[in-house]
């Protein structure tokens, strides 16, 4: 049940920063338009290399990963 949870949060949050990306590049950045496909593209490829990054340094020495992750948690 917590990887469902933790699945829908990081779908949730990844949608939430694609409703907000367009006007942040186009107010607060004050780029033109055309430039919101651009950063979408960016933030794509961004993740799909942080995803896969995480996947192969988690596959490297999976029990490790986890011990340490707990531990830095406070558990």
């Amino acid at each position: 049940m917590l990887v469902i949870a933790l699945a829908v949060l990081v779908n949730a949050v990844t949608f939430g920063h694609l409703t907000f990306l367009a006007p942040v590049v186009t107010d607060v950045a004050g780029l033109g338009e055309w430039w919101v496909p651009v950063a979408l593209v960016l933030f794509g490829v961004g993740s799909f290399v942080g995803v896969n990054a995480g996947g192969r340094l988690a596959d490297l020495s999976p029990t490790s990963r986890r011990v340490s992750s707990w531990h830095s948690a406070g558990r």
